[in-house]
């Protein structure tokens, strides 16, 4: 049997663990800071001869809640097929805006495999960055390593919707200091209302893993497959000896 002095502690304890319980939650919600952000971008991709592509993109991004425009990126990438399911690439990024200039160089290597009715990928990239005005030696926009790996998981829903899945951890090195500098997890659809254009929607959830920071991104994006180029047909008439 328990003592009465014990059953009129308890509920007090339950009470004294609930108050603070709310008010860790509090402090933690207090600590974390969030930033919603649009991304659009228009992109042009070409297939070329001996299982070569070349792609150039622009987009542009709103960030502070969409009040600010935080810069335009112009990128333009090239890829080749080294087999049925391994590619490789390799890019250039300028990113421009009125607070800073930046240059991204990038390579990777890329698969993707089929199973079960979904296409799944795996992405690693390097990537080299820095400001076209930077003062590295006085700790102002020093240049940057990033390491990427992307995996994804695709599923068609009819013969012209896709939707996808993707989580992408970035770890960079900078000024001989590595860390983690986020996670890009991200969820969407894509849509071809007809040959060689999809309208690509996606929500972005992106945790900032140096700070109590998360970002929430609504991206929008257009593109467009150039005709293939057909190779040209040798109709001269071969010399009779």
């Amino acid at each position: 049997m328990i003592h009465p002095a014990v059953e009129a502690v308890r509920p007090m304890k339950i009470k004294q663990s609930l108050l603070l319980l709310l008010c860790i939650s509090a402090g933690i919600l207090k600590s974390q800071t969030s930033d919603f952000q649009l991304w659009n971008a228009v992109e042009l991709k070409q297939d070329l001869p001996k299982g070569f592509d070349l792609s150039l993109q622009y987009q542009s991004r709103f960030d502070k809640d969409i009040t600010r425009f935080r810069g335009s990126y112009i990128s333009v990438a090239g890829g080749y097929k080294l087999n049925k399911t391994f590619s490789a690439d390799a890019g250039l990024r300028f990113s421009t805006s009125s607070r800073w200039d930046r240059l991204r160089y990038s390579a990777g290597i890329s698969g993707q495999w089929k199973k079960s009715g979904w296409n799944f990928s795996a992405k690693f990239k390097y990537q080299y960055q820095f400001y076209l005005a930077a003062m590295p030696e006085n700790g102002i926009n020093p240049p940057a390593h990033n390491l990427r790996l992307k995996l994804g998981a695709e599923h068609k829903i009819t013969k012209k919707l896709k939707a996808f899945l993707s989580s992408e951890p970035l770890y960079r090195i900078q000024e001989s200091e590595g860390y983690l500098r986020r996670i890009r997890n991200t969820a969407g659809i894509i849509w071809s209302p007809i040959k060689r254009m999809s309208f690509e929607a996606a929500y972005i959830w992106q945790p900032q893993w140096n700070s109590a920071r998360i970002v929430h991104i609504a991206q929008f994006n257009i593109a467009y497959d150039l005709p293939k180029i057909k190779k040209r047909k040798n109709t001269s008439t071969p010399v009779t000896p």
